[in-house]
């Protein structure tokens, strides 16, 4: 009977432990997520002083094909300011938000793990901003031409600011998230989760995730503009295959 007892007890203890590793857990995580809102609120404030200038870069890749844009509520301007204040807020505060979540998952990782998911957040902040560029300075400057070009001689472009706006942040922000492919996939591989050889087996349901990403990173959008999400996606998704099977060749 004693041993029984002895034995619930330490059952006891043992639950009455996991509980409270696990509320530990969601306390570091409530104090991470608290960290991150801080720090993007204070980079869109800031960003806010600046949103004529900010709107200003965005309206350039398109000054050649949009001459003017139209809004029609009073509230539209200060909107403005703000989705962009926001979005400025986001790019910004990234490399605060990515080193919370590296303090979040770093004391669950083994030593190997840690290594890699260090040079793996190393590399983030420039494939965001290399997905940015190439957004910037490529696919938004030669894409709304080609969209416009779809319209017939009985159709007047009135486009609005606000629309204007929207769209290119989401191509800008998607195409920095897009960048980060080949950097998860090479980790997952380096940690030995994935294989060169698996991922090639697999590019149907690449296709369909890419489908599926680029649904959910813009949602509510045209067509044309989850198009032009899936196919850099898919692309990322070969080039991600091609250096995995190089780094495992070497």
């Amino acid at each position: 009977m004693n041993d029984f007892e002895d034995f619930s007890d330490e059952e006891n203890e043992l639950v009455e432990e996991k509980r409270l590793t696990f509320i530990e857990h969601l306390e570091e995580l409530r104090k991470r997520i608290i960290n991150c809102l801080i720090g993007f609120l204070i980079a869109t404030v800031i960003s806010f002083f600046y949103s004529d200038r900010l709107i200003d870069i965005l309206f350039a890749p398109c000054k050649n094909s949009i001459k003017v844009t139209y809004y029609g509520s009073i509230l539209t301007p200060f909107n403005i300011r703000l989705k962009v204040s926001s979005g400025a807020g986001i790019i910004i505060a990234s490399p605060y938000i990515l080193y919370q979540l590296w303090m979040f998952i770093e004391p669950a990782l083994k030593r190997n793990e840690k290594k890699v998911v260090r040079i793996l957040f190393s590399f983030a902040i420039l494939c965001f901003l290399v997905g940015v560029a190439i957004a910037y300075f490529w696919i938004i400057p030669i894409g709304v031409p080609i969209l416009l070009q779809y319209a017939t001689p009985i159709m007047q472009p009135l486009i609005g600011i606000e629309e204007y706006i929207s769209f290119v942040i989401i191509i800008l922000v998607a195409m920095g998230i897009v960048f980060e492919t080949p950097l998860i996939l090479i980790g997952l591989s380096k940690i030995g989760l994935v294989t060169s050889a698996q991922l090639s087996r697999n590019r149907r349901y690449a296709i369909l995730l890419a489908a599926i990403l680029a649904c959910i990173i813009t949602p509510g959008s045209e067509l044309w503009t989850s198009i032009f999400l899936i196919i850099p996606l898919y692309l990322l998704f070969e080039i991600s295959v091609w250096l995995i099977a190089i780094i495992e060749k070497r």
